[in-house]
């Protein structure tokens, strides 16, 4: 029996906040101020979350989700940095 693999919204979701606002992958290359093959190996290290996929290919991550990940990087990562 094969296993198959769901796409979870939830962990895409947070219901405190209400962005709904989907960033590409170029979008987001764009306002880090890195190129789109940096972000394809974030991904593939796992240092960015996940993407919402559809067919096989990258859609892009809701703006909350972004926001999530972006507060963890500065607080791991970046201690120092000013908010």
């Amino acid at each position: 029996m094969t296993k198959k693999n769901y796409f979870d919204i939830a962990r895409h979701i947070s219901w405190q906040n209400t962005s709904n606002k989907l960033i590409t992958k170029t979008l987001l290359a764009q306002q880090i101020g890195v190129c789109v093959r940096t972000i394809d190996n974030w991904i593939k290290s796992s240092f960015l979350p996940a993407p919402i996929m559809r067919n096989g290919r990258i859609v892009g991550w809701l703006e909350g989700t972004l926001y999530q990940w972006f507060d963890y990087i500065k607080t791991y990562y970046l201690p120092d940095c000013i908010a």
